[in-house]
């Protein structure tokens, strides 16, 4: 369950760092009398209702789950997710999505609880 939860947010918020992606391509091709007439895409409805950038609601999501429930969540994720997750992980580390007023104590919490497991996992495997 809170693997799949994971996985959708991931989903959604892949899908919208790509469309963005794209466009932010294509408005630097255009000319600028061309870029002018290019409209960006739309956002996501789940994003624009809770108003938040892609990289902010992964982390909502994550923080929603118990440390129990997070380490099985990791263990049921394919690969690609993973590594989509790092890449999320490595934004948070650097503090881009987080707002002023989430307590940096949050913050560390959720970095600790997802970059501690591959050392618990690869300590598994090697005993």
């Amino acid at each position: 369950m809170a693997g799949e939860r994971i996985m959708e947010a991931l989903d959604l918020a892949d899908a919208e760092r790509a469309a963005f992606q794209e466009y932010e391509r294509n408005v630097g091709q255009a000319g600028s009398l061309e870029a002018a007439g290019i409209q960006p895409p739309p956002r996501n409805p789940i994003l624009a209702a809770y108003d938040l950038e892609p990289e902010a609601y992964v982390l909502q999501v994550v923080e929603k789950i118990s440390s129990a429930a997070l380490h099985d969540a990791l263990l049921v994720l394919p690969f690609g997710k993973v590594i989509s997750l790092m890449c999320y992980l490595d934004l948070w580390a650097q503090k881009v999505c987080f707002p002023l007023n989430v307590p940096r104590v949050r913050r560390f919490d959720v970095l600790r609880r997802i970059g501690i497991f591959p050392s618990s996992l690869a300590y598994c495997f090697s005993s």
